[in-house]
């Protein structure tokens, strides 16, 4: 049962990575899924192996990847947010808009970020729209709660 978790894991983790090898272990995990009918070992990732098992091209025996799939999603509703990954920005903040994030979050004013970074105060206010647009934000107390999200901060 161990060698199960540990490929489905495995191509959890190498999807995840960008990297196509998760098929062939995906389809070898879930080979021997269907060899001993174990369906919870599988399922039991709910919404992190769900859009695996859709993608798989699996064929072996589709009443019983059906039977996973299903499984799958109700634990799904149970746990919609099991092993989601971290959200990220939308765009990568430079260092510069890193920097007025951490003092941001400090509850400094424009014009105190500035004098401590030694920045004009209109290069401040682009900063900060900038860090707003790219949180998918619009005021400095969401952008201070996404940053702790995101672990910007």
């Amino acid at each position: 049962m161990d060698g199960i978790h540990i490929r489905l894991l495995s191509a959890l983790c190498a999807e995840r990575r960008g990297s196509s090898e998760w098929k062939d272990v995906l389809c070898s995990a879930l080979d021997t899924c269907l060899e001993f009918r174990f369906i919870w070992p599988a399922a039991q990732y709910g919404v992190a192996i769900l859009p695996l098992l859709s993608a798989c091209g699996w064929e072996k025996d589709p009443a019983f990847l059906e039977a996973l799939i299903s499984a799958a999603r109700a634990q799904a509703v149970q746990y919609p947010r099991f092993l989601k990954p971290p959200a990220q920005p939308i765009e990568p903040l430079s260092a510069a808009e890193t920097q007025v994030l951490k003092l941001l979050c400090e509850n400094l004013s424009n014009q105190e970020i500035g004098e401590i970074l030694g920045i004009k105060l209109p290069t401040v206010k682009t900063h900060v729209s900038r860090i707003l647009q790219k949180l998918g934000v619009s005021r400095r107390s969401e952008a201070k709660d996404a940053a702790q999200k995101l672990r910007l901060i």
